[in-house]
């Protein structure tokens, strides 16, 4: 089978993976829901979402301190007035008179219209500084200054009616801070797919029930915190298959009338008991590829019909070695799951998060394609430290926080290498 780059082989994955149909989602107690659909979470925005609300609300203070008039600082040496109110954050606003001060706190309500106030800093007057103090009859500024008036314009951040988040944003923490800060309790956007994990093998068993001959079965634990942490499920589940083609039949059959995506792990290289491959070329469902990639060399994909239905589960097939697996996770599985929620389509494996880092001790060139090497990284020294190098070295995951990339050319003791960075979004 002729080789593809990984490249390559990213682009036919995501260009096979459709993406999920939009959806309304409200905000709520419970975060972003579909409806009545509990499960259901939002990927990227479907449309853009326009502010019902101005940015801020209304004016108000930057900081705490006096409201006051500006003409009541036009002089050369201290001033002293007289304080009648306050306006904390959520209160009613308090406008002073001449001669007078209001205290107020960041985000107290300024009276509109706000041309000629000034809001003084606190640290900047003689009153006591704390909390919850009583309001003092006076105040004295040693230093009138009206340059600075410390007031945030309502709107100035954010328009009534201005587009608050383009459609392909990701409805991230961040994002909901902005929507929600503009009135905006329902968008449209596509659902993070729901997510079957299907592993493989007559030898894996559950961890601790591994016996002699047995392998602990890894890659289901692995690949459900993967996908936890890259948050790109609505839901997971996990499901193991013998190496029986029947019996994967039967399991991919339920996964399919229940999920959106299929990820198998094992079963796809040139085996005389490779299930999964015998069955997709059985079938004609999946095409398997040898990938210019090491380690992850074996990839395969194709979609898995839902039984009695006309639509079809997506199915990303992933190699059973520990360290393949996580690897080819990462580099193409977990772009399928993005793009099928809305997500970016990338064409580069190196269209990521990523950076250059040191490599104390180096790393050796491949004898074909990209070696993907998991990598733990010192962000105090900026260097990164390789676990064992070969593709069945378990040993190399833990702490595993990026994936050094190395092409043509090896890494020197202490030269940099691109790392690809895996942690969330």
């Amino acid at each position: 089978m002729a080789m593809v780059s990984a490249d390559d082989y990213l682009r036919e994955v995501l260009a096979a993976t459709p993406t999920l149909p939009a959806r309304a989602f409200r905000a709520g107690a419970s975060g972003w829901l579909a409806g009545g659909d509990e499960a259901a979470r939002p990927g990227w925005l479907a449309a853009d979402a326009e502010g019902r609300l101005p940015v801020p609300p209304q004016d108000n203070a930057a900081l705490d301190g006096f409201l006051v008039r500006a003409a009541d600082l036009d002089a050369d040496g201290p001033v002293t007035l007289s304080v009648r109110g306050e306006a904390p954050a959520g209160g009613r606003p308090a406008r002073p008179g001449p001669g007078e001060a209001a205290r107020i706190t960041t985000g107290g309500p300024v009276p509109e219209p706000s041309e000629g106030l000034v809001v003084v800093p606190v640290e900047d007057t003689d009153a006591p500084r704390g909390t919850y103090l009583p309001l003092p009859e006076a105040v004295t500024i040693p230093h009138p200054d009206a340059s600075r008036p410390a007031i945030r314009r309502r709107g100035e951040q954010l328009a009534e009616g201005v587009t608050a988040a383009k459609a392909g944003t990701r409805l991230d923490a961040a994002a909901a801070a902005g929507l929600v800060s503009a009135g905006i309790d329902e968008v449209l956007a596509h659902p993070l797919p729901r997510v079957a994990i299907v592993t493989t093998g007559d030898e894996t068993a559950p961890g601790a029930e591994a016996g002699p001959g047995a392998v602990p079965n890894s890659n289901g634990p692995m690949l459900e915190l993967a996908i936890g942490e890259a948050g790109l499920a609505s839901r997971a589940a996990r499901f193991h298959a013998p190496d029986d083609p029947e019996a994967l039949r039967r399991v991919l059959d339920e996964a399919a009338a229940g999920f959106d995506v299929v990820l198998t792990a094992g079963g796809i290289s040139a085996g005389n008991r490779d299930v999964v491959r015998a069955l997709g070329e059985d079938t004609g469902r999946l095409s398997f590829r040898r990938a210019g990639l090491r380690p992850g060399g074996p990839q395969g994909h194709g979609h898995w019909p839902v039984p009695g239905g006309r639509q079809e589960a997506r199915v990303v097939c992933l190699p059973g070695n520990p360290v393949a697996a996580w690897v080819s996770f990462q580099l193409f599985a977990r772009p399928a799951l993005a793009a099928a929620a809305g997500g970016p389509r990338p064409s580069s494996i190196l269209e990521r998060p990523r950076c250059r880092l040191r490599v104390p001790g180096g790393l050796p060139r491949p004898w074909e394609g990209l070696r993907a090497l998991p990598v733990a990284i010192d962000w105090v020294s900026g260097e990164v430290r390789p676990g064992r190098r070969a593709a069945h070295f378990v040993a190399s995951l833990p702490g595993a926080g990026g994936i050094a990339i190395v092409a043509d050319e090896p890494v020197g003791d202490g030269g940099e290498a691109t790392v690809l960075l895996t942690g969330r979004g």
